[in-house]
């Protein structure tokens, strides 16, 4: 059995992405490993483990989900370590929840989710960095301001392959769905 590790994301554009890396610094953050700016991406949905001959059932899936729902943008508020209770491992971008984004999410959880974790509340982010060692140093919690980091569009939503490597993960993408044009 061929198993794929899947999920579904959108991405900010790599200018904003590579601008979110460069204002890590300015944290004074513990040892560290900046994501690749290629990889900055907010996950809808993680959909885990599948067995490559589902794959098609997640591609109509996530088709489906998309279908209908219009373009829409997406705003920087926040740069704050994740989780916020105990250990913290991660700093990311907090962006605001816009009705379509939650809508998006909803039916993707709906189609695809497996475990009744993917139910809970949904805190839209995406991963900047990863502490080398958990740390329970005081946590980020830093506003973006509109004019250094403004909204953007998200226009499509991608299925996306994840290979977990001795060098990190490795994201390759399966499909985009396109999200419709409103009038």
């Amino acid at each position: 059995m061929t198993s794929l590790r899947l999920f579904v994301a959108i991405y900010p554009p790599s200018d904003l992405a590579k601008q979110l890396i460069d204002a890590l610094p300015a944290l004074d953050l513990p040892d560290h490993r900046p994501s690749p700016v290629e990889q900055v991406h907010l996950t809808l949905h993680f959909i885990g483990d599948i067995d490559a001959r589902q794959l098609e059932d997640v591609r109509e899936s996530v088709r489906r989900a998309a279908a209908g729902l219009p373009k829409f943008e997406l705003v920087p508020q926040r740069l704050m370590t994740l989780p916020q209770h105990g250990p913290v491992r991660l700093v990311a971008c907090e962006t605001d929840l816009p009705p379509v984004l939650a809508e998006l999410h909803q039916r993707l959880v709906r189609r695809l989710a497996r475990n009744p974790r993917d139910h809970q509340r949904f805190a839209p982010h995406m991963t900047l960095c990863r502490f080398k060692t958990p740390t329970v140093r005081p946590g980020v919690d830093h506003a973006l301001d509109s004019e250094n980091f403004p909204p953007f569009g998200i226009e499509s939503l991608r299925l996306m392959r994840s290979k977990l490597l001795t060098s990190g993960a490795q994201h390759e993408v399966v499909m985009t769905a396109d999200l419709v044009e409103t009038a």
